[in-house]
């Protein structure tokens, strides 16, 4: 089947009336393509549906123009790797979008921590140019690499605020043999052996963490068991020889019983439990030698 490259919205609209089907799987880039995104192709391409990728370097997205004008680009070669991996439909929205003025999306709380904090305006950018190709091609999937975690979760977010009935598709990070996810802006890297020093110390960093969070769960978790109530393990009510109810001080802390050699209890509870599985496997042998 032939690539289709599609300039305008009109384009789009035509190819889509004409196509076979109307399920469509999105993968929306920003081109300089790479195993990243075709690993999110080759994913798409295991479903009959049609694949349309989009290149567009969205200036919304930009808050500083140099960024926007050094952003890579390679049509041509993303163009011939696409045709070779069978796309069905690659869109080039290019002067299609008029984006002087234009209505953008509102996002809240959701771009002022992690990546967004210190991006402003970047995620709305991104939301508003998705919004009007989901508007557009009205596809059944889209598919989003995990490396760009929040504008994940930018995209469930309007998916979901504009009831768009679109089911979001991730693929786990691709790495290059360094370990460093793969990424369209790498290329703009002068020293990448000093990007692969900042990865190991992140991984480092990471390992940390976990260990802390698994102590400190831990900890927690040994506190909340020692300061729980009777209210923290059963009704409040408890019921005495007579069906009676019974109230119970919420306030009074669960009793605890450690089995273990410092309890005075403790070794003569566990001869008595050595004992009666004794007992048991006797009369077991004695059952089975009768019969």
């Amino acid at each position: 089947m032939k690539t289709l490259i599609l300039r305008n919205m009109a384009e789009v609209k035509k190819a889509l009336e004409l196509s076979d089907s109307r399920n469509i799987n999105f993968i929306p880039t920003m081109g300089n393509l790479h195993d990243g995104h075709f690993e999110l192709i080759r994913k798409a391409k295991k479903n009959k549906n049609i694949n349309l990728v989009s290149i567009y370097v969205n200036p919304l997205q930009f808050n500083d123009i140099k960024d926007l004008d050094n952003y890579p680009r390679s049509l041509d070669k993303d163009l011939k790797n696409l045709t070779e991996l069978g796309v069905s439909m690659v869109y080039l929205p290019e002067k299609a979008f008029n984006l002087n003025n234009t209505s953008t999306v509102q996002l809240g709380e959701i771009v002022n921590k992690l990546c967004g904090k210190n991006r402003k305006g970047h995620f709305e950018g991104v939301a508003t140019v998705i919004l009007k190709v989901l508007l557009l091609i009205k596809p059944e999937q889209i598919y989003l690499g995990e490396k760009d975690f929040q504008q994940i979760l930018v995209i469930k977010k309007i998916i979901k605020d504009f009831n768009f009935d679109v089911k979001v598709k991730t693929i786990p990070i691709i790495r290059g043999p360094d370990g460093i996810a793969l990424s369209s802006r790498n290329q703009r890297i002068k020293n990448i052996n000093n990007l692969k020093k900042v990865y190991d110390c992140l991984c480092k960093i990471k390992i940390k963490i976990d260990e802390d969070n698994f102590h400190n769960q831990n900890k927690k978790s040994q506190r909340n068991f020692s300061n729980k109530t009777y209210k923290d393990y059963q009704n409040e009510n408890i019921f005495d020889e007579n069906k009676k109810s019974v109230k119970l001080d919420e306030n009074q802390a669960f009793p605890q019983f450690n089995l273990n050699v410092s309890n005075p209890i403790s070794w003569k509870l566990m001869l008595l439990i050595m004992l009666m599985q004794l007992l048991t496997n006797i009369m077991l042998v004695v059952v089975l030698y009768l019969k």
